[in-house]
């Protein structure tokens, strides 16, 4: 009969894939990070366009493989971590995503590089929790995602804009703008953008707003 059950933690290797412009000479680094069952490829095509030309643009797979199906078989979407609303309980928590960031920015030779970090959904939760594990961040990104302020304790000493659709059916925009106001308060700059006309999606109003804010 079985009758312990332990978690461990154990180092393995893992595979990361990426997908980076190529800029032979990058003056700043933007670091994607893409939403729940997504992946890096994705998100670097649906936001390439609104992000400076001279920028290096590093687009990660999530290091949790989920498969689905589709018309043309299985494909796979990525996850940053999981977690279960029901309990209220990471199930796997982001420690292993961090890490696992934080080794491709130093096997490319980022490091030095100035940063900025947009996360879209899942990966705008994680984003915050990655930013303040590297150097040389001067700016974080949230689009349609609550920046959890309560857990973000301490100075930040970065800057930390929100662009959040009005119709976002999946997080709440009326949280979002609360704890972007807390954060505000706390001495933090940045901008909370709300849109009219979008929802829990990558809108050309989203786009537009994003690149306003450079």
């Amino acid at each position: 009969m079985i009758t312990q059950t332990k978690r461990l933690t154990v180092p393995a290797p893992m595979t990361c894939d990426t997908f980076c412009r190529g800029v032979e000479k990058p003056t700043q680094l933007f670091i994607l990070l893409h939403g729940y069952m997504q992946s890096g490829k994705h998100i670097a095509r649906q936001l390439e366009d609104a992000l400076p030309s001279d920028a290096e643009v590093l687009a990660i797979n999530g290091p949790f493989p989920i498969p689905r199906k589709s018309e043309e078989g299985l494909k796979l979407g990525y996850s940053w971590y999981f977690y279960n609303p029901k309990t209220d309980e990471l199930v796997i928590d982001m420690k292993t995503s961090i890490e696992f960031i934080k080794g491709a920015i130093a096997a490319l030779g980022f490091e030095s590089l100035p940063k900025t970090l947009v996360g879209y959904s899942q990966g705008g939760y994680l984003a915050p929790f990655v930013a303040r594990e590297l150097s040389h961040v001067s700016r974080l990104i949230a689009l349609n995602a609550e920046v959890l302020d309560d857990e973000l304790e301490g100075q930040l000493g970065f800057r930390v804009d929100s662009i959040h659709g009005a119709k976002d059916e999946i997080v709440d925009p009326k949280k979002s703008r609360e704890r972007h106001a807390r954060l505000k308060a706390r001495g933090v700059q940045g901008e909370f953008v709300e849109l009219p006309e979008s929802g829990h999606q990558i809108t050309e109003e989203m786009m537009s707003a994003l690149r306003g804010l450079f």
